[in-house]
């Protein structure tokens, strides 16, 4: 057995399967930023919905229910993309303590009250000048 021969044999092997290891996770990671840049696009449509949702509400006092089925299945993504700080302010979006199951309606709502849509509800107040938008985060 000739060791000048399996010595370079064994080392250009080792340098091999690093740079496989290397390449693949490259690879890997380029394919979940895309999986998480989709999902923010998809929670940042929803939001969208939801905020024409609230402007109708405020505006008109037709109350709908807001989605969430978007942000609940894609949170794991957004959490690897999005920075501590940025991801706070999408939760928040989501977080109301006004929140009800599905299809009930507290009672006093304005989506109870036929006059509803001549006054501001206080769960629909205006923007404030340090508001921030969450889908502005997700542009």
């Amino acid at each position: 057995m000739d060791f000048e021969k399996l010595i370079p044999g064994i080392i250009g092997a080792f340098v091999g399967v690093v740079g496989w290891l290397l390449v693949g996770l490259y690879i890997q990671r380029r394919q979940f930023v895309r999986q998480a840049r989709n999902a923010a696009r998809a929670v940042y449509f929803e939001l969208d919905v939801n905020r024409l949702g609230v402007e109708v509400a405020r505006d008109f006092g037709s109350f709908t229910l807001l989605n969430r089925s978007s942000f609940e299945r894609l949170l794991p993504e957004l959490a690897m993309l999005l920075p501590p700080g940025e991801l706070r302010t999408i939760v928040a979006a989501y977080m109301s303590p006004r929140r009800l199951p599905a299809g009930r309606l507290r009672r006093g709502t304005a989506a109870c009250d036929p006059q509803a849509g001549a006054r501001r509800h206080p769960g629909c107040p205006s923007r404030g000048a340090g508001h921030r938008p969450p889908a502005g985060v997700l542009a």
